[in-house]
């Protein structure tokens, strides 16, 4: 099972036999933000001020890309980020609205992973995520040639 301690993931050593460990990985997220982000009382900010969830994660972002560099993921890379506006050829899911994509890829899922077991990022960054998301769903994705 996953080491993220209650960060919502599913089994990565599940997911890691599923994803081809040859090739690029592109982690799709669809998110909803809280109004106001929900922090653990246990855990200690830098400011003790409100902040909206889409502000809580933007620090996440932030210090996710830095924590990655400096474990050695050096090929994260951004590939989208944008505002959802409305559902199309929803089917079942008709009403479902997102309000944050994101696509960023990985050079494999290994590396990916790396940074998800990290102590670091388990205590330290992980919680802004929590704190910013109340609904969400991921992807893992990899591209295929037509």
């Amino acid at each position: 099972m996953g080491t993220s301690r209650d960060g919502y993931l599913g089994d990565l050593e599940v997911a890691e036999t599923r994803i081809p460990a040859d090739k690029p990985y592109v982690m799709l997220n669809m998110m909803n933000f809280r109004p106001i982000a929900s922090y653990q009382p246990d855990f200690e900010r830098e400011s003790s001020s409100t902040i909206s969830g889409a502000e809580a994660y933007t620090i996440y972002r932030e210090k996710f890309g830095k924590r990655a560099a400096e474990l050695g993921v050096t090929s994260a890379e951004v590939l989208f980020l944008g505002q959802a506006h409305t559902n199309l050829m929803a089917g079942d899911h008709e009403g479902e609205a997102w309000d944050f994509i994101v696509m960023v890829r990985f050079q494999n899922f290994a590396s990916f992973r790396l940074v998800l077991e990290d102590e670091v990022y388990i205590k330290a960054i992980q919680p802004h995520r929590l704190a910013a998301v109340r609904e969400f769903r991921s992807f893992a994705v990899t591209e295929v040639n037509p």
